[in-house]
């Protein structure tokens, strides 16, 4: 007899730690979700992004050259492609030194900044 009223103790309060449990999930899931909109935007809010077209000086695209933007501790570098455009992103905003290479020459510099979603078209002369 006392190890079925122990034991009924026992699933008694397993059931209320079960219970305990899953209403702080519940609550943990909750906030998640209430604070998921705030976060994201927060975050997007901190990134940026740069794309456009490299031209020759004849106006058609540059394909394969080299695009870096440098900021103090950043380098960030991309090959353009068969129509000449660029993306970099996932970029902080602030003022940053844009350059474009061929063949390991630099033929491009400029300082730009960078507010949120810029796009930043590039003619070389």
């Amino acid at each position: 007899m006392w190890s079925s009223a122990s034991n009924t103790r026992s699933k008694a309060s397993n059931r209320v730690s079960k219970f305990r449990a899953d209403r702080r999930n519940f609550v943990v899931a909750c906030l998640v979700l209430a604070l998921a909109p705030i976060l994201q935007s927060h975050a997007q809010a901190q990134q940026t992004f740069v794309t456009g077209t490299v031209y020759r000086p004849n106006g058609k695209p540059a394909i394969g050259v080299s695009v870096h933007l440098e900021r103090t501790g950043t380098k960030l570098s991309f090959r353009t492609g068969g129509d000449g455009r660029y993306f970099i992103g996932y970029v902080k905003p602030g003022n940053y030194k844009i350059s474009v290479n061929r063949n390991r020459t630099e033929i491009f510099l400029r300082l730009i900044s960078l507010p949120a979603n810029e796009r930043y078209d590039i003619k070389l002369n």
